[in-house]
């Protein structure tokens, strides 16, 4: 009607002359939805942050440079992927590509010990592992006892976990599956690929297990 003033609503005459982007982050704060959308949020730049930390931190290795690394080479059976409890796994050894023949039965630990380590176990799996003796140079680390409490040897995965090759038995043959491209390991070319399992995916192959074995023992 004539002479009336127009409604305005209320949060205009409150926050009059200040911005729509001065007033975000008040409405954020105060409507659950918006409060729930900025927690997924900062999830989400947390996750990629941490994850480009990781491919900078642990990389790729070249398969070469994880033979020359590790202290133990060995072909084995994962009989525990939990002892007494800890994330420590114990391995039944079947070949000694390279290190100490007498081990029959080592132990790894299965855990990640820092925040880009893959590191695991489970109980059953066949496998190439590559294990060091110590997770790092620290001579503190290198001081603590490196024998589970009945006497058996634990190592840790080279490569943070990555130097655990798990063997796929295939069609009556034994298969590691490999990457060209983007892989945490880099395999040598002359390693080639037996099988591709995804025929649109080309980087992505099947080496065999006997060709990895033999490649091992002839850079040991």
């Amino acid at each position: 009607m004539a002479g009336e003033t127009p409604a305005v609503p209320v949060f205009a005459c409150v926050y009059e002359g200040h911005s729509f982007a001065d007033l975000l982050p008040f409405f954020i704060s105060w409507h659950p939805t918006l409060r729930m959308i900025r927690s997924l949020c900062l999830a989400c730049v947390v996750v990629i942050a941490v994850a480009t930390t990781c491919f900078a931190d642990a990389g790729t290795m070249k398969l070469a440079e994880m033979v020359k690394y590790s202290d133990l080479i060995v072909v084995g059976k994962v009989v525990k992927a939990r002892v007494d409890g800890k994330r420590i796994a114990e391995l039944a050894v079947s070949q000694t590509l390279k290190g100490d023949p007498s081990l029959k039965r080592i132990r790894f630990y299965a855990g990640p010990s820092w925040a880009c380590d893959v590191s695991d176990a489970v109980e059953g799996e066949t496998g190439i592992f590559f294990l060091q003796r110590y997770l790092t140079d620290d001579p503190a680390e290198k001081s603590l006892p490196q024998t589970d409490s009945d006497g058996i040897r634990v190592f840790f995965l080279t490569h943070s976990g990555r130097g655990r090759l798990v063997i796929h038995h295939i069609d009556g043959e034994d298969f590691v599956y490999a990457r060209r491209k983007g892989g945490d390991v880099k395999f040598p070319v002359n390693l080639g690929f037996a099988r591709y399992p995804k025929p649109e995916d080309l980087d992505l192959g099947l080496i065999r297990a006997t060709d990895l074995v033999a490649y091992v023992r002839s850079r040991r």
